[in-house]
């Protein structure tokens, strides 16, 4: 049979052929089948579709489908390589092939672009040549066949394609092959596992040029490394994000532009950029990077992928990381991401898709990676951000939030170098003349620079008093604005007073000028040379304050003065104090205050598996709009509180802060805390008791969103426990800068274990470890006595219970009235960052709820609604009350209802609850009085948000004894 040739004219020679050869390769399925590139060649194979993208120098279509959606492998040499060049296709090693082993391949060649083909079989580290054609010996355009018999051999066998550079020096070699194969008789392929990197593969383009990430094989076209704008290149960034920042237009980035798909009429395309395969036990990292996208440049995407044994990409199990659509101006931009865990190794993989317009670019530099948790230190030629993570040292102040929460901009010089225009200076009217913005020499001759202080050149801008056609004693005022006192220390200033030599220089002032007058700080006069001066003037007032240079004429036209990059420099401030990360010995039981106020953190700790840190603090935040002015304390600016800082830190990030392990507590113990979480991007905080020996975690406090700028008390009663326990508070981030939340005042109570109990009334009940609880969380599916008393058999008898653990307790779906159905879950729901991590019963993905799945095809605005059965009327006076837990986690969640609907006389409902809004990843508490004279069904009506990430969930329904029997259902 001929591979893929339909012999037979009923495709039978080519039924199941797959699975009885080791090679049987049309690459349609996006597999590379075992080849790889090899390292030591000049250029590399692709995969094309269609016409070749380079100048349509490739076949029409593919052989196997003979259409422009086919796949095949393809090369072409370009501009960068020279005739004798070669790109080489290596495929897996074949063992033992026994006679009768055929192998067949099709191919194609470019007859009017040079280059050939060279196919070798490699035995025993001989490369033997089989097959060898070139673009003028091939006689025509359309695919041929190649068939060889590989003889019967004990040793094992690779397959080496090899492409030459044909004999011109541009863009000449154009060769494309497909459908590959080997017969069943030829052996089988010796798999050998990838090895995996174990440190995350940075890249700045520079020396090492991709450095560890690769075009994609599948790629439509290539990434490429470019230095900047340039006549054929005039929409790329003008310098790269490594040095440009330095002024330096020599760095290096990667970029794709649309050009060539606009002119072929190709429309969007895709390239891919993909990293080394990643360990799967690489640990906890972010992906920090920079891009440009510009000219309506389409999308850029980075995509986490699940390999194979053989660094083969799997789809299933990959998540889209981040995304960017649109043009974003033609400046860096800054990107931090959070790399998921896996279980399996894996790729990172960017992916750019261009819009098709002409010049449409996207661009990516400095790929590096992070640790979930800052270094200890950073290196002597690294800044360390306020966040505790390294960046180089020449990227502080560089105009861009390289930090993440622009600590590496906040405490930088405000300067201007007069390039663009005056800045935030200005000249002031009540003086004689004005400072003019200028270049090169002034138009007198002996006197003013002739080139500019910030290049050295004569292209580049400075300011200056001209002194030609002014009275002598004429002066030029130059006021900054308003300074508030604290900011900046001081002024730094490059001068030129050159008179030639004429003796006609005059006077350069800087004053300080405030409500209670105007101060001279610094003075210079006459003739000070040719060159350019540097000063630095030290700023010591009170209030708000302006710096003013005057400059004034002297006696004749040799008297120019100039100014150039002047600097307002800024003054140090504390650097905020972490937690510590040591674990403290175990205690016998909690007790007493920390209020933060000795600076120490009493026994509490930052421990190491979170994202981000406690830090201790006074006064406000580091952020405009969230977080408190004062500590809780003292209501003070001078007290300490702690918090953590959100600026720069992505949205779902979480801080932890732990006790010591507590051996005992008291029936009455109670835990008492001050919390601000004030800000739009508030997320959440929630309080957890951890079990000592099996660690388990429980939830006993939480709140989200934001609660106003006001500190509240929250408070959680631990109770008598079984075993040891430590508590556990955990800050979860929201989005944006504005998501501080801060700590005061923790207190523990009546923790003593030698406290007695008292005896509960009436309206409580009484729980084993003797600790009093309202009947009305008895029997809920949650632990409220701490030794899940309440929840036992003989405490819950009388009560109904519905967990959906072994069927759906008589709740369907509505059949008519709705848009779709509730439906079973367990665990995590389908998508991403919506519905609960596990059900509510157990805490586990393995415990099972019902829940609304919000993906495609689903669209905003539709219902599901799910029935109870039918019940018998209740009574006022039975007490009967309807419990439940719910789940509405996701940033576009709509609506949960819950209604009383009758289905006896009058048909109508009475709405209980109505919730709108993401509530977080927590699970929450319902409970409703029922009391009615008709036959009724509890009706939960949940409502679809504007995106997919709207899934809510309900579990764990009850009913207390007093509520009536179910109405039977019908069979």
């Amino acid at each position: 049979p001929l591979f893929r040739s339909n012999d037979c004219g009923d495709n039978s020679d080519e039924t199941g052929c797959a699975k009885l050869s080791p090679l049987y390769c049309s690459f349609d399925d996006e597999s590379q089948c075992g080849f790889r590139n090899a390292d030591d060649d000049d250029y590399e194979w692709v995969a094309a579709r269609g016409a070749a993208y380079r100048y349509s120098s490739g076949p029409n279509s593919d052989h196997t489908t003979q259409t422009a959606q086919g796949y095949y492998i393809y090369t072409d040499a370009d501009y960068t390589n020279r005739p004798g060049d070669t790109a080489r296709f290596l495929s897996q090693t074949y063992s033992k092939p026994s006679a009768g082993c055929s192998f067949v391949f099709y191919y194609h060649l470019n007859r009017y672009r040079g280059g050939s083909l060279n196919v070798y079989i490699k035995s025993n580290n001989v490369e033997n040549l089989i097959f060898t054609v070139n673009s003028t010996n091939s006689a025509t355009q359309l695919w041929q066949r190649f068939a060889f018999s590989i003889a019967a051999s004990s040793s094992s066998y690779q397959i080496i394609f090899e492409a030459a550079h044909g004999p011109y020096y541009y863009y000449s070699g154009s060769v494309s092959v497909d459908d590959i194969s080997l017969n069943s008789r030829c052996g089988t392929a010796q798999v050998v596992p990838v090895s995996p990197v174990t440190t995350p593969p940075d890249c700045d383009f520079e020396s090492q040029g991709f450095c560890k990430w690769k075009n994609s094989f599948f790629n439509d076209y290539d990434w490429s490394i470019d230095q900047g704008s340039s006549y054929y290149y005039s929409y790329l960034p003008s310098r790269d994000h490594t040095l440009g920042s330095s002024g330096n237009s020599s760095g290096h980035f990667a970029f794709v532009r649309g050009t060539y798909f606009y002119y072929y009429n190709y429309g969007p395309r895709t390239a891919g950029l993909t990293s080394a395969v990643m360990s799967s036990k690489i640990g906890c990292y972010y992906i920090v990077f920079y891009y440009v996208m510009s000219n309506y440049p389409g999308n850029l995407t980075l995509y986490q992928y699940p390999v194979d044994s053989q660094g083969a990409i799997q789809q299933k199990g990959s998540h889209d990381l981040y995304e960017i659509t649109g043009s974003q101006g033609n400046s860096w931009q800054r990107a931090r991401v959070r790399v998921k865990s896996m279980s399996t190794n894996f790729v990172l993989h960017f992916s750019a898709a261009t819009s098709g317009s002409y010049g449409s670019t996207i661009a990516v530099d400095d790929v590096r990676f992070e640790s979930c948790k800052p270094p200890q230190s950073c290196a002597a030629d690294q800044f360390r951000c306020r966040n505790g993570y390294c960046i180089p040292s020449t990227w502080n102040c560089s105009k861009v939030d390289d930090c993440g929460d622009s600590s590496d901009e906040a405490n930088c010089p405000d300067e201007c170098d007069f390039e663009q225009d005056f800045c935030s200076w200005q000249n002031v009217y009540s003086d004689n003349t004005d400072w003019q913005r200028y270049s090169g020499s002034t138009p007198s001759t002996d006197t003013g620079p002739s080139v500019d202080h910030t290049y050295g050149t004569s292209a580049g801008y400075y300011i200056y008093l001209e002194t030609s056609y002014s009275s002598n004693g004429a002066q030029a005022y130059l006021e900054s604005p308003s300074y508030s006192v604290g900011k900046f220390c001081a002024v730094k200033f490059a001068y030129s007073m050159y008179g030639g030599g004429y003796s006609q220089m005059g006077t350069l002032e800087v004053q300080i000028i405030t409500s209670g007058g105007t101060n001279v700080v610094w003075s210079k006069s006459g003739d000070q040379g040719s060159q350019w001066n540097d000063a630095t003037v030290s700023i010591a007032t009170r209030g708000t304050y302006k710096i003013r240079f005057v400059a004034t004429k002297g006696t004749g036209y040799h008297s120019d003065i100039a100014l150039d990059d002047v600097a307002m420099i800024p003054c140090t401030g504390p650097v905020p104090t972490l937690l510590p990360t040591t674990q403290p010995p175990p205690m016998n039981y909690p007790s007493g205050t920390c209020d933060f106020e000795k600076n120490t953190m009493c026994y509490w700790r930052n421990p190491q598996y979170d994202d981000i840190d406690w830090q201790l603090r006074t006064g406000r935040t580091l952020s405009y709009n969230t977080g408190p002015s004062a500590d809780h304390t003292l209501g003070t600016a001078q007290g300490h509180y702690i918090y953590i800082e959100t600026s720069g830190v992505p949205g779902g990030s979480y801080a932890a802060l732990e006790s010591p392990l507590f051996k005992k507590s008291g029936y009455d113990c109670q835990m008492s805390f001050a919390y601000s979480m004030y800000g739009s991007g508030i997320g959440s905080l929630r309080v957890y008791t951890v079990d000592g020996v099996s660690g388990t975690r429980t939830e006993v406090w939480s709140k989200s969103g934001n609660q106003g700028s006001s500190w509240h008390v929250g408070k959680i009663y631990i109770g008598l426990l079984s075993s040891s326990y430590r508590i556990v508070f955990n800050a979860t981030h929201g989005s944006g800068f504005t998501g501080d939340i801060a700590l005061d005042d923790i207190v523990f109570s009546r923790c003593d274990p030698s406290i007695k109990p008292r005896a509960c009334n009436g309206t409580e009940f009484t729980c084993a470890n003797k600790r009093c609880i309202p009947k009305e969380y008895q029997c809920d599916s949650a632990d409220h006595c701490g030794d899940n008393s309440d929840e036992s058999k003989s405490a819950c008898k009388g009560y109904g219970q519905c967990s959906f653990e072994v069927n759906d307790c008589g709740y369907v779906n509505e059949p008519i009235n709705d848009n779709f159905d509730w439906v079973p879950g367990r665990g995590e729901t389908l998508s991403f960052n919506t519905g609960p991590p596990s059900d509510h019963t157990y805490g586990t993905p393995n415990g099972h709820y019902m829940y609304i799945e919000t993906s495609y095809p689903r669209v905003f605005g539709e219902q599901a609604i799910l029935d109870s059965p039918e019940f018998k009327p209740a009574s006022r006076q039975s007490n009967c009350r309807f419990r439940f837990y719910y789940n509405m986690n996701g940033a576009t969640v709509g609506s949960l209802a819950v209604v009383l609907a009758y289905t006896s006389g009058r048909s109508y409902e009475t709405v209980l609850m109505n919730v709108t809004g993401n509530q977080g990843s927590a699970w929450h508490r319902a409970s409703f009085a029922v009391a009615t004279s008709q036959k009724f069904k509890i009706r939960f009506v949940a409502t679809r948000g504007s995106s997919y990430t709207s899934d809510i969930a309900v579990d764990d329904l009850s009913w207390t004894p007093g509520c009536p029997a179910q109405t039977p259902v019908p069979s």
